[in-house]
C-alpha cells in the first residue's frame, strides 16, 4: 500500500513539472522527461508540510538533480512565481548552501533568476542572498548569448525593475562593487543607476 501511495505522487509530481501526464515516472526510457521530484514539488508550490514531508523523503538521490537547463532547485524556487513568501523562505533554508552558486547553461547562480521577477518580495531576497553571502557579489557568466553578461546583482535587479527597497539592498550589501550616482526626474524623485568598475551598461 505504501508503494502504491509513492508511485501516485511520483506520478502527479511529474506530471505537474512536465503538464503532461507522466505514467511512468522511474522509467529510465523517459527521455525527455527524467525523473526529478524536488523540482516537481517545487513547481507545484506546496504547502510547507508537504514540502516538510517529501523532501526528506528524496533528499539523499535527487537534491543534486539539475534539469534540462542545467538549474538545480535553488534555481527552480528562484525562477517561479513566488505565491507564499513565508513558506518559500522556509523551502530555501532547507537546501544546501553550494547551490546557491551553481550556474546553469546560461551563467546564472540562483539569486540572478529571483531578481529577473520585478514582483519578488525583498524578504525571498535576502532570504537567497543569505542562503550563500558570495552571491551577491557573482556576475553572469556569458556561457550563451545572453543580454545580462556579466551583469552583477544590481543591474539585473535594476535591469528588471524590482523595487526600491531591492536595489537598496543589493547596493547597502556590496557598495564596493558599484559607483551609485543619483539622479532626478522631472517630478523631482530621485532615481539610482550604477555601473560596476569594468563599466557595465544597463540594456
Amino acid at each position: 500500500r505504501r508503494d502504491q501511495i509513492v508511485s501516485c505522487i511520483e506520478i502527479l509530481l511529474s506530471s505537474m513539472l512536465y503538464n503532461r501526464l507522466i505514467s511512468s515516472p522511474r522509467d529510465i526510457g523517459n527521455g525527455d522527461y527524467p525523473f526529478l521530484p524536488l523540482h516537481g514539488a517545487i513547481h507545484a508550490c506546496p504547502l510547507l508540510k508537504t514540502w516538510r514531508a517529501l523532501f526528506p523523503f528524496y533528499r539523499e538521490e535527487h537534491s543534486l538533480d539539475i534539469d534540462e537547463l542545467g538549474r538545480n532547485i535553488a534555481h527552480k524556487i528562484c525562477s517561479r512565481e513566488i505565491h507564499n513568501t513565508q513558506t518559500d523562505v522556509s523551502i530555501l533554508q532547507d537546501l544546501g548552501l553550494d547551490l546557491f552558486l551553481q550556474r546553469d547553461h546560461f551563467g546564472f547562480i540562483p539569486l540572478h533568476l529571483s531578481l529577473q521577477n520585478r514582483n519578488v518580495p525583498i524578504e525571498f531576497v535576502k532570504a537567497v542572498a543569505e542562503c550563500n553571502k558570495s552571491s551577491l557579489c557573482q556576475d553572469v557568466r556569458p556561457i550563451h548569448t545572453n543580454k545580462y553578461s556579466r551583469f552583477l546583482p544590481l543591474l539585473i535587479a535594476s535591469n528588471s525593475q524590482c523595487d526600491l527597497d531591492i536595489l537598496f539592498f543589493l547596493l547597502k550589501s556590496h557598495p564596493t562593487l558599484v559607483q551609485p550616482f543619483v539622479s532626478y526626474n522631472k517630478n523631482g524623485v530621485s532615481l539610482v543607476s550604477g555601473g560596476t568598475r569594468n563599466n557595465n551598461r544597463l540594456l
